[in-house]
């Protein structure tokens, strides 16, 4: 996680778009915490499905938020929803609560899918309870929508961003290293 990303000249590009980001989701002071990951980070990809392909110009930018008071936030609110209606949900419903369960528990989420709205269009029952969550949702979204505009580097506008919101660095460390685990496994067994 720490290091100059690949995609990046100069530390000072890093830096740059770290604060953009941070200041953008309105936690500035955790600007370090920003983190690119995947491919634009290494140059390549340790994907187990697809790795050592470089990056190129379809890649993805994959970047980790680390911020605990986000993250609390977050589940702050999807817990109270989940004791409002907890005796009378619909099945969409629970489904939709089951994959905010599964994320939160490895202390990850992605806002983009936190929404009011299932892909079904069902609404969930109790959507004020739901606000705060989709108002940052919203900036969430729009933080990451921005960097098609990002003007102080020329690859960033470029490539799609994907973004996680993660409770702790060591989090992410172990989500990652599931990956270069697996990846090690399908290494050895090729030779």
């Amino acid at each position: 996680m720490s290091g100059r990303p690949a995609i990046f000249n100069s530390d000072e590009d890093t830096v740059r778009f770290q604060e953009h980001i941070s200041s953008s989701l309105g936690v500035a002071e955790a600007a370090k915490d920003v983190l690119i990951v995947g491919s634009a980070k290494t140059g390549f990809s340790l994907d187990p499905d697809r790795y050592f392909g470089p990056f190129r110009d379809k890649s993805d930018i994959d970047i980790v938020v680390v911020h605990q008071g986000l993250f609390d936030e977050a589940w702050r609110n999807m817990l109270a929803w989940d004791y409002l209606t907890m005796k009378n949900r619909t099945r969409t419903e629970n489904d939709w609560l089951f994959r905010r369960h599964c994320e939160v528990w490895s202390g990850c989420y992605y806002p983009k899918v936190w929404r009011l709205r299932d892909q079904g269009g069902i609404d969930l029952s109790f959507p004020e309870f739901l606000k705060p969550l989709r108002r940052f949702s919203f900036q969430w979204f729009s933080t990451f929508r921005s960097l098609g505009r990002y003007k102080y580097h020329p690859e960033i506008p470029r490539h799609d961003a994907n973004a996680r919101l993660y409770r702790t660095r060591k989090h992410v460390a172990m989500y990652h290293a599931v990956g270069l685990k697996t990846l090690r496994t399908r290494l050895l067994s090729s030779e």
